[in-house]
């Protein structure tokens, strides 16, 4: 272990042990604590040149017992620009560089890489689930681990401090970072991020500071300050006038996926033929339909002009607004998070009373009754029987979709268990054991199938024309003045095609 000596103020001394890898900036620190001084204000001369403190000791070219003077840095405390290069140590993405004050802490300076990204890049926040439990697991903290020059900063309090307590106070930095997992509860973390957060006025300072600092050059750096890493300025990205941070507190975040469900109305969906229900298996509602005679889908039938499907100016706006806000990175929900959107489901599935299913059959008759939340799926499949011709026949019910996963028959409630709030079809299909001329007959009994009548489809609403980019006071322009004309040339589309507010 060898020994350098700094000469101070008053004809002071103190001898420093220093080791290979001693950063000369801890021999500054050490000497202006033991001398009663700020450090942000006196930096290390070993003769005639100025030392760089971001070395260690083995690259600074000094040797055991070298004389190092304490003097005051040029024009007072250190408030220099520093080039900073932020490197992924996997290389997974770009290096990115951006100009940072020496006051600049290492908090804020990957917070402003984030704000660059758009949102993309996530460096100071990141939660990993712990992977030894079996389950959902908690979440951790991932924090990020710093490597700059030969030191390794892996704590919070590491993160706060500053460049120039570093040691660079001019010329360029390289920050080489990784992520790694701490046994931290991420919940916990984020009460920590407070303290890493200045001060408003600290942070108007260093917005500031960064903004003065956009309209600068590099300057080339001189012999004496030599260059801690190898930068590349191609890769660098624009500076912007985003302030480092501006809250004194951290919000919690609110994301897309967490947001409540709507409420729910107490009026519920009434199919059509309501009123003109009989009765059928266990003093049921019930309502029976014929299958249409018509090879035609009714669909296909109605005249819809092709204007209509055009989209608006404001909808091409919210559709891009959606596909940006998919691109965000988004963080797993807690447990907390997790067991309180599953109490707001299961109270908007408890304030459901009754529901309305039809079953379609395959050759396409329908059935429809009205089921409660003491309903299961049992009695579901109870009531289907006893209007089957044969009832001992193995079906299954599915929801309409690409799925089609099966219903299964148990003790499972219609609407709390399977969250079934609202009017459904559900397809009848049956299993591969069944035969050939079972299937080719009449699935519903002769006593049911003399109640069924004919499924009128609803009349079509008359379509209220709506132009999103026409104001009103144009629109009724247009109307007094255009003698009662149908096309007003602007893209008009119905109410019932336009786009759910957020």
């Amino acid at each position: 272990m060898a020994t350098v000596v700094v000469n101070g103020p008053n004809q002071r001394r103190l001898n420093v042990k220093v080791t290979p890898g001693t950063v000369l900036n801890d021999v500054l620190n050490q000497a202006c604590d033991r001398f009663g001084l700020t450090a942000d204000s006196f930096t290390l001369r070993h003769g005639k040149n100025t030392v760089d403190l971001t070395l260690p000791f083995r690259l600074s070219r000094l040797g055991p017992g070298a004389k190092l003077d304490l003097i005051r840095r040029e024009g007072g405390k250190a408030g220099s620009v520093i080039t900073v290069a932020l490197q992924f140590i996997d290389n997974s993405i770009p290096r990115m560089i951006e100009k940072f004050p020496s006051s600049a802490t290492i908090w804020e300076i990957l917070k402003k890489f984030e704000d660059n990204s758009g949102g993309k890049l996530m460096l100071t926040e990141r939660a990993v689930p712990d992977g030894t439990q079996q389950g959902a697991g908690r979440l951790y903290y991932e924090m990020p681990t710093i490597h700059i020059v030969s030191r390794e900063l892996a704590s919070l309090d590491d993160l706060k401090k500053s460049l120039a307590a570093l040691g660079f106070t001019s010329g360029t930095a390289l920050l080489r970072i990784k992520f790694t997992q701490t046994t931290i509860p991420f919940e916990e973390a984020i009460l920590q991020f407070a303290d890493l957060n200045p001060k408003p006025d600290t942070a108007e300072g260093s917005s500031s500071a960064s903004a003065s600092t956009s309209a600068l050059t590099p300057a080339e750096p001189s012999a004496s300050e030599p260059v801690s890493e190898d930068l590349t300025p191609e890769s660098s990205t624009p500076a912007t006038s985003t302030p480092l941070i501006d809250t004194e507190t951290y919000p919690l975040p609110t994301f897309p996926d967490q947001i409540a469900p709507p409420e729910t109305s107490n009026t519920q969906i009434e199919p059509v033929h309501r009123e003109n229900t009989d009765v059928g298996p266990n003093n049921r509602e019930l309502s029976v339909f014929n299958p249409g005679n018509s090879t035609v889908p009714s669909a296909a039938v109605v005249n819809i002009d092709e204007k209509e499907y055009d989209m608006s100016i404001n909808q091409a706006r919210q559709y891009q607004a959606q596909l940006k806000a998919a691109t965000i990175n988004k963080r797993l929900l807690t447990e907390a998070q997790k067991q309180k959107l599953a109490d707001e489901e299961k109270a908007r599935r408890l304030a459901v009373d009754k529901v309305d299913i039809r079953v379609r059959f395959p050759e396409g008759s329908i059935i429809q009754s009205v089921f409660t939340q003491t309903d299961t799926t049992d009695d579901l499949y109870t009531f289907v029987k006893g209007i089957m011709r044969n009832p001992g026949s193995d079906f299954h019910l599915a929801l309409p979709g690409p799925k089609q996963d099966p219903i299964p028959a148990s003790d499972k409630r219609i609407i709390v268990d399977l969250g079934i709030t609202h009017a459904t079809l559900l397809n009848f299909y049956w299993k591969e054991s069944v035969g050939v001329s079972i299937k080719k007959q009449d699935p519903l009994s002769a006593e049911y199938r003399e109640k069924a009548r004919k499924l009128e489809a609803p009349k079509e609403p008359d379509s209220i024309m709506v132009d999103d980019e026409t104001p009103a006071n144009q629109a009724r322009k247009g109307s007094s003045s255009g003698g009662g004309g149908s096309g007003s040339g602007a893209s008009k589309v119905p109410k019932w095609l336009k786009f759910g507010k957020k």
